[in-house]
Order: C-alpha cells, then structure tokens, then sequence
C-alpha cells in the first residue's frame, strides 16, 4: 500500500533528503487512500540510536502521493560507512554500507477516514562525500632535529601507484629521501614489499613512509612531494607539505609567542587557534624584520641576542594579530531583528592592539640596535694630524690604553671624546 519509488537511500551531510511515498488501497495503485484530516500522514525521522529529530506532516503532491524534506545536519552521525574504493585489480568488493547495522528511518503513518491506520518504515544512510577523518589544518609540519618523523597524506582510495620523496628547499636534483608505492606488486602473489606502507584509518586510507634520525637538519625547510596515480590510465596528480626542522633550543620561543597572543589559550584544531607551524611562520618573518631594520644584521634564532628577542617577539606578534585580524574579517557579521540587533566585529579590536606593538617596536629597534653593534664592536678608530711623515702618530687604535707613558684612553676621556 506504500512506496518509496526510486527515492535515494544514502544522503550526505549538509544535503536536503527528499523522500516520497505512496498510499494506495490496492497494488495498482489506482484506489488512493484518503486521510481522515490534513494532518495526515505524518512522518517521523529517527537517528541510528533510534531518536527522533524531525517530525512532520507530509505534503500532498496528487492523490495518495506525498512528499518530506529532511535538511541532513552538517554534523550528523554517520551510518553509512564509506564504501571501500577497491584496491588496484580487485573492484566491485565493496563493504556493506553499515558496519553496525544502525541506520536512519523515517516512520510514516496515515489514519485514512475509514479510521484504518497504515504504517510505512523506510531506512536510509548518511555519509560524507569528503574524508570524514580529522585532518591536520597546520600548512606547515614541524620537525625536531636528529627525531625521526612520519610522512602521512590522506586520501579516499588506494591508487595505483604512488611516490612520496624529500628534498630540501632549494635543492630539487638531490633528493633527501624517496619511496614508492606500486599497487601491482603489492597485490602479486607472493606479496612484494614497498617502502611506501598504505593502510585504512576509518573511512579512508594513509600512505605514510618514516624518515630515519640523521635525515633531517636543523634550520632546513623540506618539501615532501607526494605524486599520486589513482588508476592505471589516469594522469598522476601532485601534492606537497611543507617541513621545517628545528632545534628543541627554539621550542621556548614558541611558547613564549603563544602566552603573547594567546591568554585564551584556544584549542588547537580551531579555526580561531594558533598552529605551532603559524607561530614558527610568525619568528620568522619577526627575525626578518628585526635584520632588516638599520643597521642591518645577520641574526638567526641560534645566535640572537636575548636583549632583542622582546623585538622579535614585537614583530612576531604583530604578524599573528594581522592573520588574526583577516580571519576575524571572515568571521564578522551582523544580524539585525525587529528588537534584536547583533554585530560581532573583532579585527578593529585585534587591529588596534597590532598598531601598538609596530609603535612599540619602531620606537627601540633603532636605538637597541645601535647600542648593541657599538658595544659588541668598540669605538672604532681615532685619527690625529701626524707631526711628522713617520707612520706612527698618526692613527692608533682605541684598544691601546697607552702610548709610552701617556694614558691615551684617560686624555681623550678628559677632553670629551669618550
């Protein structure tokens, strides 16, 4: 007396599910049954654990025929269980679409004005067209020197074949480190080998490859470029991730840039958070930046001296508050109701607060630089009219206190050269 026709049973997240049924007094469909009242059929949509999140009346498109829309949560529990792209020559071994059994329903029932009640379940899944696995929102990976690191990349199938290889930036003819991964001899009877590993994490799979200690310098950025073929006929794509190795001698400076921007102390995975790979991005260019202003200098994180590291530490900030600021930008809206008015706008905020660290920074970059290049690199030299054509008399350098019996470093303090 019911049917669904041809309605899709998997949905994705996000996607409105519509959903039509039939109700008829006959299996040729040409008696409809009529309701008692137009709050008939009513549906009901249950999640897998059984609990109802939507319910309804549904509406009449002809005689005995009426439809539903379900707006599926973007969040939604997922109970359909990706379906398993096949490995390499063995398609259409496909899992069941529910591991656990548990799926979605939606319950219909019509009181027909012959006080007859009809009951119609259908199931229904929901998946998600992207890999539902949690990934990492860092651009940039971190690495400890002489610490062994994992490369990873996830992706939805097992391709064909794959290669992932590491080379230092700036360097692209010697690489530091290269596997590959051939679905064919893989799948060979007996089993070959490979040095790229692929294995299946949820509803997608991982390739990874583990870099031995001794691989990685401190203060290198490596590319690891992954080149992925998903079938035997298809044109090979490429990824890449961005690795940068430090010293653990710079981790404290990390840290000290997160208590700066940070008081909340945002949960990283976050979009308003702050990666580790972002704070490292912002030193960086705050180095630059303090390098870069006169006198010019040559500083890296190792030998900084710790008086400019409150600089560096200015200079990164304001580069945070600024990427904080775009962000905020994203994030800003308005929402004005008949008596309800509602603006959330913070980069102003975030703005001023970087304007004043770039004052602050300007007004001792100069200065502390200046002090410092002086008192690492003396005086100088002091240069005097000669009394004769003989050499000596004429220049000497500040590091001689004396000349004979005269306190050269005494005279020239008295007459307020010094």
């Amino acid at each position: 007396m019911s049917d669904s026709g041809t309605t899709p049973r998997i949905f994705t997240r996000s996607e409105t599910a519509q959903f039509r049924v039939s109700f008829y007094a006959d299996l040729n469909q040409t008696t409809p049954l009529v309701p008692i009242s137009p709050s008939y059929p009513t549906y009901t949509v249950l999640d897998p654990s059984g609990t109802p999140i939507q319910t309804g009346v549904g509406t009449l498109i002809s005689a005995g025929n009426y439809k539903a829309e379900f707006l599926i949560p973007k969040d939604a529990p997922l109970s359909y269980f990706h379906q398993a792209p096949q490995r390499y020559g063995n398609e259409g071994q496909g899992t069941p679409l529910t591991a656990n059994d548990a799926r979605y329903q939606i319950e219909w029932q019509i009181v027909t004005d012959a006080n007859q009640q009809v009951t119609f379940v259908e199931e229904f899944d929901v998946r998600d067209v992207a890999v539902t696995q949690s990934l990492n929102r860092e651009l940039k990976f971190l690495a400890i020197m002489g610490r062994p690191i994992r490369l990873t990349y996830r992706e939805a199938f097992i391709p064909y074949k794959a290669e992932c290889t590491l080379m230092v930036k700036g360097n692209d003819v010697s690489p530091a480190f290269c596997v590959g991964y051939d679905s064919v001899l893989a799948n060979a009877m007996p089993p070959i080998p490979q040095d790229l590993q692929v294995v299946r994490d949820g509803d997608s799979y991982v390739l990874y490859a583990d870099v031995p200690p001794g691989k990685l310098h401190a203060n290198t950025a490596y590319i690891a470029l992954w080149t992925i073929q998903e079938t035997e006929f298809s044109v090979p794509e490429t990824q890449w991730n961005i690795i940068t190795v430090i010293a653990p001698s710079l981790l404290p400076m990390i840290t000290s840039l997160r208590m700066l921007l940070d008081k909340f102390q945002k949960r990283l995975g976050r979009a308003q958070a702050f990666e580790d790979s972002d704070l490292l991005e912002y030193l960086a260019n705050g180095l630059r930046m303090v390098n870069t202003s006169y006198p010019t200098t040559g500083f890296t994180m190792q030998n900084l001296p710790d008086v400019l590291q409150s600089l560096v530490f200015l200079a990164a900030g304001w580069w945070g508050l600024k990427a904080q600021g775009i962000l905020e930008t994203d994030l800003a809206f308005n929402f004005s109701g008949q008596s309800v008015t509602l603006s959330v706008d913070r980069a102003s905020a975030l703005d001023s607060a970087a304007s004043a660290m770039m004052e602050m920074f300007n007004s001792q970059i100069a200065p502390a630089k200046m002090a410092l290049i002086r008192a690492q690199q003396g005086m100088g030299t002091v240069a005097t009219r000669g009394y004769s054509w003989r050499p000596q008399g004429m220049v000497f350098r500040t590091s001689s206190t004396t000349l004979g019996s005269m306190d050269f470093l005494g005279v020239i303090s008295k007459l307020g050269l010094l």
